[in-house]
């Protein structure tokens, strides 16, 4: 879903506000490489203190701006924080795994349209197919919110049943006789009265240019304002895996068209100037994504060509928005289709439609296979149409998961940057995932369930959004291109018609990479923050050989995960571009890394694109062989960097890693050799002089005869290498 913002109250236009962190266009060199960690490694981190809720002030806004797809955060911002709505009230009278509704049929009437107190009534009646998940099933708990007279409960057909309010959201229905294992009956609950809108606009009446429309838009858990139906409570993670298809059947006045799910069955034309739209959509669909929408719409349709035929794409736009430049906006739609088919595989509802319709929510709405959308820029309509297969073919099972709905939409949008000209473009993949860069990482992209109380907490633009969108970012380098787009080739095939965690996806994703990726989702999902980086270079040319040595500090606070382990792209300029990328695991808080080069360097970048979500990075001078951080090798360093000594084939132990000159993961003669390079003062060192000869280096028993040397070295300074300033 995603937004647009304005002005307070329901189903006014109410927008995302994105981070305007726009960086340069940058082009990457061999994108998505694969890179391999060193063997099996435990999780990293832990847990380093509670997670922050980021609540930040809304902006004030004083005038509309354009829509970007990055859902529902500035509306949740605004209308939850300024009218709290109804919340948990408990009541539930059996587990949500105790039934499956296999169906249902929804049949509504809407009359008294009211735009100016926003509300109509909304007569009907659900029908619902449930299969019995418990041996023994005597009740069953609705959502339906109390307003609203039930008129009549029925099982199968025939059976009258009670009905008990329990609380304002929620219903309890006394079966007849208790229902046994996979025992399928039907439950039909016929309802009237007015409608009160909640969250987001659930059942809007609003006006359009002087006419009428009335539209819902359930999400997270509203659907209980407007029909019956099974669903989780108000305010708690929930359960989204119980899908059904569904029958929807909406009079309205004559003049209205209805746009709904699925396939529209028919139109009948009824007494008293009504027409009756019959819609229905066989794939399964999750509660808060079915939806309706009625008004004089202007229609018409384009066909989505594809390897197995056609598809018509369907739209409803308001009269007074039916301008060419419009239709030619929506109707770039298809060619996103023909994109993102495969990079997602076919668009998931290819048997029945897609569609897109304006609606009065401030943004878009991604209703399975009808997307309700009050804009037309590009961000907006793919990132909505991304959600068909990232939301409604495959949905977050719970509202702690919800990145895996909006974080994937948003990298959605990304990956239209890169492909839409057919060819791909790294240049615009990178501005675009750049300017979609989180301004707060002080929280997790997992929510914790408590929170999920906080429509705020849910659809937050920095977390759910865009740190989520990174999340796949990040994977997409850690795994390389093939394998990223397979992960999501397989996660889908492993979930589609279903819902999913964001265990499901990490154990789905390391099964297609062959390797565990917990580690992965543990500090970019499940953790807070990210890390600061600082570092630093040089080189040194060893018996003729140019080494290039980086040296990379982890500083983010203590709050945060005290190692955030990912790959990390060095690129290094020598003399003229382009440059060569080198990629070191970086796995502890500070850590060396040495690569032969062809000569000196000119420019060393750090993680030039940007791969790695980072919240600063700063640059210090590095010396190889300074052994005391003085910026300096001289006799100072000279106790210490003989303590480092292996000899050939030694084990390195740590706090020598900048002795060692060639990066061979020892300290041995040549390492001796390029440590005393540039000596002037009282002479060499012994050491050098046993090397120079080909002998063995005195053992640490014999250092002590050796040690009066040191009293004839100068404090003598050699800088190694050439430095520039460092680019980041």
């Amino acid at each position: 879903m995603s937004l647009l913002p304005v002005y307070r109250g329901w189903g006014q236009s109410v927008v995302c506000f994105v981070l305007a962190t726009v960086a340069s266009a940058v082009v990457s060199p061999a994108m998505g490489q694969s890179v391999m960690p060193p063997g099996e490694r435990e999780n990293p981190l832990a847990a380093t203190g509670e997670a922050l809720v980021a609540a930040e002030k809304p902006a004030v806004v004083s005038e509309e701006p354009s829509i970007v797809g990055c859902g529902k955060a500035e509306a949740a911002r605004r209308w939850f924080r300024a009218d709290p709505v109804e919340g948990f009230q408990g009541g539930v009278a059996e587990a949500m795994g105790e039934t499956d509704v296999l169906h249902n049929d929804l049949t509504v009437e809407i009359t008294n349209i009211n735009t100016g107190a926003n509300s109509c009534t909304l007569t009907g009646q659900n029908r619902m197919t449930i299969q019995s998940k418990s041996p023994s099933l005597t009740t069953i708990t609705i959502r339906l919110r109390n307003q609203f007279t039930v008129t009549s409960a029925l099982v199968n057909d025939t059976i009258p049943v009670s009905v008990a309010t329990l609380t304002t959201t929620t219903r309890t229905v006394t079966l007849d006789r208790a229902y046994g294992m996979d025992e399928v009956f039907t439950l039909t609950i016929a309802y009237t009265g007015a409608t009160v809108s909640a969250a987001f606009g659930s059942i809007e009446v609003r006006s359009h240019s002087v006419t009428a429309v009335v539209s819902t838009l359930s999400e997270p858990y509203y659907a209980y304002t407007w029909w019956p139906v099974k669903d989780g409570d108000v305010g708690v993670p929930g359960d989204n895996s119980d899908k059904a298809t569904l029958d929807i059947t909406v009079t309205a006045p004559y003049n209205f068209s209805v746009a709904s799910n699925g396939l529209l069955q028919s139109v009948t034309p009824l007494s008293g100037n009504r027409n009756q739209y019959h819609w229905s959509s066989a794939y399964p669909i999750v509660t808060y994504l079915v939806s309706f929408a009625a008004t004089n719409y202007n229609v018409w349709t384009k066909n989505y060509v594809h390897p197995g035929g056609t598809m018509p794409v369907e739209f409803f736009i308001y009269p007074e928005n039916d301008t060419p430049s419009n239709r030619t906006a929506w109707e770039l739609v298809t060619d996103m289709m023909a994109e993102f088919r495969p990079l997602f595989g076919e668009y998931p509802f290819i048997n029945e439609k897609y569609g897109l319709y304006n609606f009065p929510f401030g943004g878009g709405m991604e209703h399975q296979t009808m997307t309700g959308q009050s804009g037309y820029s590009q961000s907006l309509t793919s990132h909505e149409l991304a959600h068909q297969w990232w939301g409604d073919a495959v949905t977050c099972k719970t509202w702690s998961d919800i990145w895996l709905n909006e974080g994937f939409a948003t990298y959605g949008e990304c990956l239209w940057e890169e492909y839409k000209t057919g060819v791909d473009n790294q240049s615009a993949y990178f501005t675009a995932i750049l300017s979609r860069k989180p301004s707060s990482v002080g929280d997790s992209v997992y929510i914790p369930a408590f929170a999920t109380s906080d429509p705020y907490r849910i659809f937050n633009s920095n977390y759910s959004y865009r740190k989520g969108a990174w999340v796949l970012h990040m994977l997409r380098h850690v795994v390389g291109d093939a394998t990223f787009f397979r992960i999501l080739h397989e996660y889908r095939a492993a979930y589609e018609g279903s819902a999913a965690t964001t265990d499901d996806f990490a154990a789905s994703a390391s099964a297609t990479y062959g390797q565990d990726l917990t580690w992965f989702f543990d500090e970019w999902v499940y953790q807070i923050g990210a890390p600061a980086y600082r570092y630093g270079w040089d080189s040194v040319n060893v018996g003729g050989q140019e080494y290039l040595h980086v040296k990379i500090d982890q500083t983010q606070m203590v709050s945060y995960p005290n190692v955030f382990v990912m790959p990390v792209d060095i690129a290094v300029t020598v003399g003229a571009p382009p440059s060569e990328t080198f990629t070191g695991w970086n796995d502890q808080r500070s850590q060396y890394f040495v690569w032969p080069v062809t000569a000196a360097p000119t420019v060393v970048q750090f993680d030039p694109n940007q791969w790695i979500l980072r919240t600063t990075l700063t640059n210090s001078m590095l010396v190889v062989g300074d052994m005391n951080g003085d910026l300096a090798v001289n006799s100072t360093d000279f106790t210490t960097f003989t303590n480092c000594f292996t000899g050939a084939g030694g084990q390195l132990a740590g706090g020598c890693e900048n002795a060692d000159f060639d990066g061979d993961a020892d300290i041995d003669c040549t390492d001796w050799v390029a440590f005393q390079t540039g000596w002037t003062a009282g002479g060499i060192p012994p050491e050098i002089a046993f090397c120079q000869a080909g002998q063995q280096i005195p053992t640490a028993s014999e250092w002590g005869v050796l040690a009066l040397s040191l009293l004839i070295l100068s404090a003598g300074t050699i800088i190694h290498g050439r430095r520039q300033t460092i680019q980041a």
